[in-house]
């Protein structure tokens, strides 16, 4: 099947849901990312590589937000790494989606990797990679209401500092509120999509839950992407709608997922829709043009 993602579009396609919304939604399918170049006067960037020690970076970075709450972002964070492991991390975020404004912080959950290499190749000083759980809380301010969020971001940044003197990072990440509440329920869908970025998107996917275990698996092809669904997290039903989140390989690198689909009916064709995020950038979403999304019950 030829066939992946295009969450990007999909949560396009929920961006009116969201806009008509009477009080504000959580942060699940938010997607940061960002750059540092102070060179250039953005953000800020400071390494200290000490392999056989305790390794320091810091890095303020600004970009853009996709999601619930389109818009641009600013985060300034820290970490520490020993021994290959991020052993602390915090950082603070803020997120400008014009009318609607959100500031939260972080806080280490689970080191992933991490690397701090000084001199690592001819003219770079220092360089850093890490990828890290985090939990989060926020404070969604919009003109309908506030709410406080909280859940989990996966984090997935690098750092650069030349013999020059000049500096860059990028951070990467997505949420997932745990404020959502787990449903029971079940369904399954084989299909195509076309996607404006990705094109012809193929899928198959089996998500279940008892409202408290969910379990899903999935194959989601595209042009030289592959994305696999290792578990999930998250199961929710909602009349015709279901979203599962969870684990994924995107090309073989585990990263998060989002899946969300609709079942509006037999044939699914022209009619059910699907729609795919993950936490490496790869986004697809749209209506099917064969296969059938069914939720069983």
């Amino acid at each position: 099947m030829r066939n992946i993602l295009a969450l990007c579009c999909a949560l396009a396609l929920l961006a009116p849901g969201v806009a008509g919304a009477q009080t504000p939604v959580d942060l699940t399918g938010e997607m940061l990312g960002g750059t540092a170049n102070p060179t250039l006067g953005l953000g800020a960037v400071s390494i200290d590589c000490q392999p056989a020690g305790t390794s320091t970076v810091s890095y303020t970075v600004v970009g853009t937000a996709t999601g619930p709450y389109p818009g641009t972002f600013e985060e300034t964070g820290s970490y520490t790494i020993v021994a290959g492991q991020v052993t602390s991390f915090t950082a603070t975020f803020t997120i400008d989606a014009g009318a609607t404004q959100i500031a939260g912080s972080k806080s280490l959950r689970e080191s992933l990797s991490a690397q701090c290499l000084p001199l690592a190749d001819p003219g770079i000083a220092n360089f850093s990679t890490f990828r890290v759980n985090a939990g989060y809380t926020a404070t969604i301010t919009s003109p309908t209401g506030v709410l406080e969020d909280e859940g989990v971001t996966t984090v997935d940044g690098s750092a650069t500092t030349l013999l020059s003197g000049a500096a860059s990072a990028s951070v990467t990440e997505g949420f997932t509120s745990e404020q959502a509440g787990q449903t029971p329920g079940h369904v399954v869908g084989t299909g195509v999509i076309r996607d404006a970025e990705r094109g012809h998107v193929g899928f198959a996917f089996a998500a279940k839950s008892d409202g408290t275990s969910p379990r899903a698996t999935c194959a989601v092809l595209a042009l030289g992407t592959l994305v696999k669904c290792l578990n999930a997290t998250l199961f929710e039903k909602s009349g015709t709608r279901v979203v599962f989140e969870g684990q994924a390989l995107v090309n073989g690198i585990p990263a998060g997922y989002r899946i969300e689909v609709t079942d509006l009916g037999e044939p699914g064709r022209g009619r059910d829709t699907f729609a795919i995020e993950t936490t490496r950038g790869f986004q697809a979403s749209g209506t099917l043009t064969a296969g059938n999304v069914d939720i069983i019950d």
